[in-house]
């Protein structure tokens, strides 16, 4: 659910709608710059944020209210989420965006591509001490690389995305590349399942979704 095409009116319908169908795990966008699309003309809105959809969801969880205070005749059962971009954190890292959005009603975290185990690793660490991994489920971005051309411009140009030199160099130097990204992605995968505090993985892969079912099958996923 983004914040960039919807005013308050719209996102309260989409959400309700949603949970008469039952849909109720929802992750809260801010929503990309219209001017990043083709229609770099177009109107953005941002009526409301991501942390007051949060709210919103909250709201009508806890207590079968709208934001105007309408009631609603079923409560619904959201299991609301935020995002987050794995970075290399300060010794006095406070982690206070995700502790607000835990105030706001959030109850998992979905991160941007990460490549990087050491980089997650350390992370998740200051997000265990904090005690954020007992709030939260975090759930970690990756999926299997198509070619190095790609690893590249997903580093380059896809904000938040983390990928190591080393993995474009293996990408580079693989003659099959299609078949080293379904290995990369399920080797880190299996490392992800060994730190403390990850919940799980979300699999993302653009314009290679043919990927996706060997990557499971690799990682040994039971579905």
């Amino acid at each position: 659910m983004t914040c960039r095409d919807r005013n308050r009116l719209a996102i309260q319908s989409d959400l309700m709608g949603a949970s008469a169908l039952g849909v109720n795990n929802v992750l809260t966008l801010a929503g990309d710059p219209v001017k990043n699309g083709d229609h770099p003309d177009a109107k953005a809105v941002f009526d409301i944020n991501s942390k007051k959809i949060l709210s919103i969801m909250q709201s009508m969880n806890d207590l079968g209210e709208t934001m105007s205070g309408r009631e609603l005749q079923t409560k619904s059962n959201f299991f609301p989420g935020g995002a987050a971009i794995i970075h290399e954190p300060e010794n006095n890292w406070n982690p206070i965006a995700l502790k607000d959005k835990v105030d706001h009603g959030a109850k998992f975290i979905q991160t941007q591509f990460c490549y990087d185990v050491d980089l997650l690793r350390e992370y998740m660490k200051h997000i265990v001490d904090s005690g954020l991994s007992e709030k939260l489920f975090f759930i970690i971005g990756i999926g299997p690389l198509r070619s190095d051309k790609s690893a590249k411009w997903m580093r380059d140009r896809l904000f938040g995305t983390v990928i190591p030199e080393s993995i474009v160099q293996r990408m580079e130097q693989s003659e099959n590349q299609i078949e080293e990204g379904v290995a990369i992605c399920a080797e880190l995968i299996n490392q992800f399942e060994e730190i403390d505090g990850v919940h799980g993985a979300h699999l993302m892969a653009p314009r290679n979704l043919s990927a996706i079912a060997p990557t499971v099958k690799q990682a040994g996923i039971k579905i």
